[in-house]
């Protein structure tokens, strides 16, 4: 791969024994060597709170704190410890709703269940190679939805936009 990944503490959040495994079993194949486990999202937030984490892979239902509750406190919450954490969730719910919800939650990535490790390892390795800024906006924060500019778009929250060009030939 070309990474050290070695170097890297992630925080999984999963209540799911066998999926817990499959996951563990993926990271370490990667070379990631500190793994924190929690079984639900409050467990999660108590490791991150007194914890070193560099990325947070959480799934998207667990009781009694799933991972879209987690991404709430870990976005928004005052004792927040580092809310510009890049979040992986990984959920088997793939209604257009529920990625949305968790992209318009502040997840950095989503991954699909069930998942193959070469996608798990795309989403860990796009989320190191290409982070997505940061933006606050009165109705959210946290990694900037959009996958890419688009040129056309003029509306109130563009942040940048300049005159599109138009050259008669």
């Amino acid at each position: 791969m070309g990474y050290a990944l070695e170097r890297l503490t992630v925080l999984v959040a999963e209540d799911n024994e066998h999926v817990m495994g499959l996951i563990k079993l993926a990271l370490r194949a990667f070379g990631v060597r500190n793994l924190l486990l929690a079984s639900d999202g409050a467990e999660a937030f108590r490791l991150l709170r007194s914890e070193r984490v560099d990325f947070v892979l959480t799934d998207y239902e667990m009781q009694p704190l799933g991972g879209i509750e987690l991404l709430d406190l870990l976005r928004q919450s005052a004792d927040s410890p580092n809310p510009h954490m890049p979040v992986i969730m990984i959920t088997g719910h793939t209604a257009r709703e529920q990625i949305e919800s968790a992209r318009d939650r502040g997840a950095s990535e989503i991954i699909a269940k069930p998942f193959t490790p070469a996608a798990m390892r795309d989403r860990l390795l796009m989320a190191i190679d290409h982070p997505r800024p940061f933006i606050q906006l009165a109705s959210y924060f946290g990694p900037d939805r959009r996958r890419r500019g688009d040129p056309d778009y003029c509306g109130d929250e563009r942040r940048h936009h300049a005159p599109r060009q138009i050259f008669a030939t």
